[in-house]
């Protein structure tokens, strides 16, 4: 992979949001098989009025935080291939010598994470508190970097 030519055509991001809206895809089956009669807290939802969020991120940067919530819920079910990730193949690819200046290096990330990954395996459940929180800030590292 080049700056030139971008990410090769194995990487593609979609959002949970789009998976969600597949009637028929393994994200939307999951939950339904899971969630089969939300229509009660919609309704409880909708009844407790207007919501206001308060976002705990500098700047309120919910999108990012949504893209980091994606990349967790991921992890959830499969461990990628780090260094395909949209976010650090397109990093590596435009940024190759980042990280003087107190900038993280995106290959170091990658690896970081892939040894985080084989140390704690997040696949189908929650971690120890401690890993839970590294890797939540891992997942918000990878969707600031989308923003790039």
């Amino acid at each position: 992979m080049t700056a030139n030519n971008g990410p090769p055509p194995y990487v593609r991001g979609v959002s949970l949001t789009s998976l969600l809206d597949d009637r028929h895809g393994p994200v939307r089956e999951w939950f339904e098989d899971r969630f089969p009669d939300l229509r009660p807290m919609q309704r409880r939802w909708k009844d407790a009025g207007a919501v206001t969020v308060h976002s705990g991120v500098a700047g309120g940067a919910l999108g990012q935080v949504g893209a980091a919530f994606d990349y967790r819920f991921r992890f959830w079910f499969q461990l990628p291939r780090i260094k395909a990730l949209l976010a650090v193949a397109s990093a590596m690819a435009l940024y190759p010598h980042s990280g003087d200046g107190g900038h993280i290096r995106l290959d170091s990330l990658a690896v970081d994470l892939d040894d985080f990954l084989d140390a704690n395996d997040p696949r189908g459940r929650l971690l120890a508190p401690g890993d839970e929180r590294r890797l939540a800030w891992f997942c918000y590292v990878l969707a600031c970097d989308e923003d790039r």
